[in-house]
């Protein structure tokens, strides 16, 4: 039988249509492996970042429980970290009004047992930190500090995904205690984390004008969780988090236990240690 042939109508024959669609097949099949790959990463590095922040939650609570009921930013008898007009005595102590976030974690680093849980495997500029294992040196932490310890000075916030925050307190559980790091007041998607490290800055929110606009941001390379967030509260329970959802969270706390003022913020006013 003769095959028909091409005319100049421009419309394909039922072969070449066919010769087609086995082409898309063959990339569509090609291409699904690698979107699933990808898929599932992003999901399993979720999971993990949610079990980080539970373990960060377990820890502040054990530590309070060990600490007359005080997380490490409102002890009074911590060698590490001291109230003003205080002093410590355990070796690159800090004042409490002027700790960095990776100086919180190092103060409950017998109940943190690694600091690896506070790194997030999707926190890609962070990643490399992945050789930061141990809290040596400081807090009273044994051993000889390295550059595999957090407070080595090419680690400390570079090695920290997480936010921890300076007025949460045991006896609020609702106050927002930790989150991941990429959050600010902006709502443009690819602004930049505040502060970049390793400084690290305090993110305060004051008011319920501000809550209502924090949101969760890609940055220039760390995207985290696609626009959205983990987020711990002061009772150790541990929520997947839209900005919306964030800003509920921060809302729901102000208006619980007050705002206080911009100079001197209240129990229910959120400010974050960013690393």
């Amino acid at each position: 039988m003769k095959l028909p042939t091409r005319t100049n109508t421009g419309a394909f024959t039922l072969i070449e249509l066919l010769v087609v669609l086995g082409i898309v097949g063959i990339l569509v099949s090609m291409l699904l492996p690698a979107i699933g790959r990808t898929g599932h990463r992003g999901s399993a590095n979720r999971i993990k970042c949610v079990n980080n922040q539970k373990q960060i939650g377990t820890a502040f609570r054990v530590f309070a429980a060990d600490n007359d009921g005080h997380f490490p930013l409102q002890t009074t008898n911590h060698p590490y970290l001291y109230q003003p007009g205080d002093t410590g005595s355990s070796p690159g102590a800090a004042s409490t009004t002027s700790a960095f976030a990776w100086q919180v974690y190092q103060a409950m680093w017998n109940q943190l047992q690694s600091p690896k849980v506070l790194l997030c495997p999707s926190d890609r500029s962070r990643t490399t930190y992945n050789r930061v294992t141990d809290f040596a040196a400081l807090a009273r932490a044994p051993g000889v500090s390295t550059t595999a310890s957090l407070g080595h000075s090419s680690n400390q916030n570079r090695a920290v995904s997480y936010a921890p925050q300076a007025l949460a307190d045991e006896m609020n559980p609702l106050a927002v205690l930790n989150v991941d790091r990429n959050i600010n007041l902006s709502i443009a998607v690819n602004a930049p984390t505040t502060p970049a490290w390793p400084g690290g800055s305090r993110f305060a929110i004051t008011d319920e004008s501000a809550a209502n606009t924090v949101r969760w941001v890609m940055g220039p390379v760390s995207m985290l969780h696609d626009l959205q967030g983990n987020l711990v509260f002061a009772d150790g329970s541990v929520l997947q988090a839209t900005a919306t959802t964030l800003q509920t969270a921060l809302v729901n706390a102000g208006k619980a236990y007050g705002w206080g003022t911009p100079s001197s913020p209240g129990p229910g006013a959120a400010v974050f240690l960013l690393p």
